[in-house]
């Protein structure tokens, strides 16, 4: 299953959040003059050695942190539910503001990243993260 943001996704994230918010990065081979496939795991300090390269990569325990959270604001990430008599079979992301205004807007992907890449995007175009 993919538990981290892929190439494009993290590129788009990269224009919306925080840079420190990512965990990961896809590091640039110079070698190959490629980025790797495979992102690593970037420790706290390695924020300030990144090269100009390397594209910052979130991890789904990254991507929940970002969401906003608080006594008045949920996010909640379930497997299937049904529309009708049809059952979905896809990850869903839910966001719900319980004060003044009240939302709720829920995205649906393959995988539990992409749900929260959607809503994540979702949050950003309505000026809501």
């Amino acid at each position: 299953m993919k538990s981290y943001t892929d190439l494009e996704q993290s590129k788009k994230l990269a224009e919306i959040l925080p840079l420190e918010s990512a965990d990961m990065h896809y590091h640039y081979d110079f070698d190959f003059d490629e980025l790797e496939s495979i992102p690593s795991i970037t420790e706290e300090d390695d924020h300030f050695v990144l090269f100009p390269k390397d594209v910052r990569c979130w991890s789904l325990t990254a991507l929940l942190s970002v969401i906003p959270k608080d006594e008045y604001k949920d996010v909640e990430l379930c497997f299937g539910g049904y529309q009708g008599d049809n059952y979905i079979d896809e990850w869903f992301c839910s966001y719900e503001q319980h004060n003044h205004p009240f939302f709720i807007e829920t995205c649906h992907a393959p995988t539990p990243v992409d749900a929260c890449v959607e809503m994540i995007i979702k949050l950003h175009e309505l000026k809501m993260l």
